[in-house]
């Protein structure tokens, strides 16, 4: 006889697993970035939830958030379980992390030296495509 797998969405999680509840008893920091993406994604699909959504978004990028930055609209669009909507909100938050690492600089920053040019040109060129 086969054994069937019987696939649970996040809201039959137990709560203290669940990433949003995570997210407000620990914070942000507890969290991977497949469950930070998971709150992005929302309720998932049947096949999948929306941690494993998150997973595989990751996994398409190598694990890694500067090539995630690097994508673009339909690169994220095309991966199974996110719909526009979703890769519209992945692309914003993106945008917003970027905005806010750009919110220290002063309106007259100091480009006196290399390393001050450097950091003051990071945001901005950090996830160009090359």
């Amino acid at each position: 006889m086969n054994a069937t797998t019987v696939k649970l969405s996040v809201r039959q999680w137990a709560s203290e697993d669940r990433p949003s509840n995570k997210l407000q008893n620990l914070g942000a920091e507890a969290l991977s970035d497949s469950e930070l993406l998971a709150i992005l994604v929302g309720s998932g699909t049947p096949q999948h939830n929306a941690v494993e959504i998150g997973q595989e978004i990751m996994s398409r990028f190598d694990h890694n958030l500067s090539k995630l930055a690097k994508a673009d609209f339909r690169e994220i669009k095309d991966i199974e379980g996110v719909g526009t909507y979703t890769a519209c909100k992945i692309i914003a938050a993106i945008e917003l992390g970027k905005r806010r690492q750009m919110a220290g600089c002063p309106m007259a920053p100091d480009l006196s030296t290399a390393t001050a040019i450097y950091r003051y040109m990071l945001p901005k060129m950090q996830d160009l495509k090359i």
